[in-house]
């Protein structure tokens, strides 16, 4: 028996092959996006790259911000075997999608490496401008959210949701959950 009971949430997913010869899944929070057009070859070599300027220290578990990602419009975990196929090596599983492009996030080492700078590497045709966009998530992120925990509310099917304007709703099969991200207190 699973744990999560016979009618777990599966979310909706696309399988390419990366140029590792390995898998590559989008997997989406609600739906693909009618406008999904990555191929196996946007996947092939070659990247472009854009920083945000957030920095976490070396070891820093940064849930918060992989879950402030996934949700973003076009938002996804882009699951890949072999890292290099998202971008670089080091590159993590959010990731935004358009069209025939995608961006997903990605680090660096700073100085002596007991820092890291957030940022994205993408490909595609429009691979600039989501690699921008999603560096600059990453900057909203830190600027205005960072260190506030986030709001989740389960809204079940027989309820009419309560959804704050900037709150996220992502339907299920019994319901809705809802995430909201209040600012940060600033001291």
């Amino acid at each position: 028996m699973s744990l999560q009971g016979t009618d777990r949430y599966e979310p909706p997913s696309i399988e390419l092959t990366g140029p590792s010869g390995k898998p590559v899944t989008f997997r989406f929070a609600d739906e693909i996006p009618d406008d999904f057009a990555v191929t196996d070859d946007v996947l092939a070599p070659g990247h472009v790259e854009a920083w945000s300027g957030v920095i976490y220290a070396s070891g820093t578990i940064w849930l918060d911000l992989l879950t402030w990602m996934l949700i973003q419009p076009g938002g996804c975990a882009m699951e890949a075997e072999d890292p290099t196929d998202r971008g670089a090596e080091k590159s993590f599983y959010p990731a935004i999608t358009e069209q025939g492009s995608f961006a997903a996030l990605a680090w660096r080492p700073l100085g002596d490496g007991n820092d890291l700078e957030i940022g994205a590497v993408g490909k595609g045709p429009a691979a600039g401008a989501l690699t921008t966009r999603l560096a600059e998530a990453v900057r909203t992120y830190g600027a205005d959210h960072r260190g506030s925990d986030p709001v989740f509310q389960w809204w079940p099917e027989d309820e009419s949701p309560d959804i704050a304007p900037d709150a996220r709703a992502l339907p299920r099969p019994h319901g809705t959950l809802t995430i909201n991200w209040p600012p940060a207190e600033r001291r």
